[in-house]
């Protein structure tokens, strides 16, 4: 056991004093600011963002973390719209680049909704309007003819799908890499995860750190790769076999995966493997018109650190989660005048039903989701867009109308 804790120990202190290395090594390579002065037709920065607003009411039963009636009998967690919410995005962001090799990045995001800049609104722990804005990504950026390096505060998506390597909801403060060698795409992430620090001092007692590395090859239309997390949260690990191609002109890609959670998980069943499987095609391709049909199937307690399962299950996610199995169809087409259309629907059941009841997920995991939207450019820079979705099990059946408007600058 002493013999595993050093080995760890050690590895995580290589790691740390790898990522300060390669910083380090950024920081030597990117040019000084005489040296971007003196070259003003290869420097060049860029700065924009966007404002959206957002207006939804959820028709029918929703799930709520409170209990509706205290009179009531058993558990009356559903909720029913009385009004329209309104949300309010705001990012700003400065893109920085030298020869198109050096890359500085920094993004600032705020979301918030009306109504709830006053304690007295009584909707305790809603973001307002009026900030802050947050930073949401910060990065420096190396792309060179064989490599490639960001490090940083940033996002990271390693294989075309990302069951076990993918972050799209917060960004993390570590380093990606991707680089060819003879043949091989070799990509990895390394982040930090955690850092105990000495009280009142810069002594770091231990960390947590993520480490995954990504290695795949092409043969014909198809890439095939293999990806492993060697350190996740705690001792978690997982590996998995993604690919990605076509037949006869469609696009079809999948992944297999398996994941072990941290042994300071509180499931009673954290040292067994979970897997978890993925599997798209395109039934229609056509330049203006697409249908793709999805399978997948997810072992209870599949729940990688990162991993695209964390997403919505509409039209901005995969629509799957954890215990969960079912068929996925997903419709869009762009008709004349640049109107795009958006429609699907997903059929799921538990993988384990005695685990989603004895957990509470058979009451807030929609079984049955059906969406459909329209999306329409303004001008070069707006868009406006209307949508409905429906979500509904056993529990529940609410629906979500929504309507927006976003402006870029």
């Amino acid at each position: 056991m002493r013999m595993r804790t050093r080995a760890r120990i050690g590895m995580r202190v290589f790691l740390g004093a790898l990522a300060s290395g390669v910083v380090a090594a950024i920081v030597t390579l990117w040019p000084s600011p005489a040296l971007a002065a003196g070259t003003q037709s290869q420097y060049a920065i860029r700065i924009g963002g966007y404002i959206k607003l957002s207006i939804d009411y959820y028709p029918g039963d929703v799930p709520s973390l409170e209990k509706v009636d205290e009179n009531s009998e058993g558990n009356n967690y559903l909720a029913s719209g009385r009004s329209v919410g309104i949300r309010q995005d705001l990012n700003l962001f400065l893109d920085s680049r030298v020869k198109d090799q050096y890359q500085l990045y920094v993004s600032l995001n705020s979301h918030g909704y009306w109504g709830v800049q006053y304690a007295s609104d009584g909707s305790y722990g809603m973001p307002s309007t009026a900030g802050p804005l947050l930073i949401d990504q910060a990065y420096l950026g190396y792309y060179g003819d064989r490599l490639k390096l960001s490090a940083g505060r940033l996002y990271f998506s390693l294989g075309p799908i990302g069951l076990i390597t993918r972050n799209d909801y917060s960004p993390v403060e570590g380093l990606v890499f991707d680089t060819m060698f003879r043949g091989f795409y070799i990509a990895g992430v390394y982040s930090r995860l955690s850092s105990q620090y000495d009280p009142g001092g810069v002594v770091v007692r231990g960390a947590d750190d993520f480490v995954a590395l990504r290695v795949a090859r092409r043969a014909g239309d198809f890439q095939v790769g293999y990806n492993h997390v060697l350190s996740g949260l705690g001792d978690e690990s997982a590996q998995s076999i993604d690919f990605e191609g076509a037949i006869l002109g469609r696009r079809v890609r999948g992944e297999v995966a398996r994941m072990r959670p941290s042994s300071t998980s509180i499931d009673e069943h954290s040292g067994e493997w979970r897997p978890g499987l993925l599997v798209e095609g395109e039934l229609l391709s056509r330049p203006a018109e697409r249908l793709t049909i999805s399978y997948g199937r997810f072992a209870r307690g599949f729940t990688p650190t990162f991993t695209a399962l964390y997403g919505e299950q509409d039209e901005k996610g995969i629509g799957f989660s954890q215990n969960t199995e079912g068929l996925r169809f997903r419709y869009d087409r762009v008709f004349p005048g640049g109107i795009h259309l958006q429609a699907g629907l997903s059929r799921l059941r538990f993988v384990d039903e005695q685990y989603a009841h004895d957990t509470g997920s058979d009451r807030i995991t929609p079984l049955a989701v059906t969406w459909v939207g329209l999306v329409k450019g303004v001008g070069e820079n707006m868009e406006v867009g209307v949508g409905y979705t429906q979500r509904s099990n056993d529990y529940m059946n609410y629906g979500r109308i929504s309507a927006s408007f976003s402006m870029g600058f």
